[in-house]
């Protein structure tokens, strides 16, 4: 499994988020502005939800996560 990660200024809320590529790879992206542990535990939250295969189901509560992240609450 392949994982590309970038780093990008990111509203103060947002702590990181991932999508799913069409070629089967997930691009994770997390916040510049948090320190590098922040960032290195952001990370491995986002490994959870790729390796537990969150965005291979569709569910109520994966979508209310997919928003909660992308809403950055």
């Amino acid at each position: 499994m392949d994982i590309i990660v970038k780093i990008y200024d990111l509203p103060p809320r947002v702590k990181a988020f991932t999508r799913a590529n069409p070629d089967g790879s997930y691009t994770v992206i997390l916040n510049a502005k948090m320190c590098r542990d922040g960032q290195i535990a952001a990370f491995n939250e986002e490994l959870r939800h790729i390796s537990g295969g969150d965005f291979d189901r569709i569910d109520r509560a994966n979508i209310v996560e997919r928003m909660r992240h992308v809403c950055g609450e």
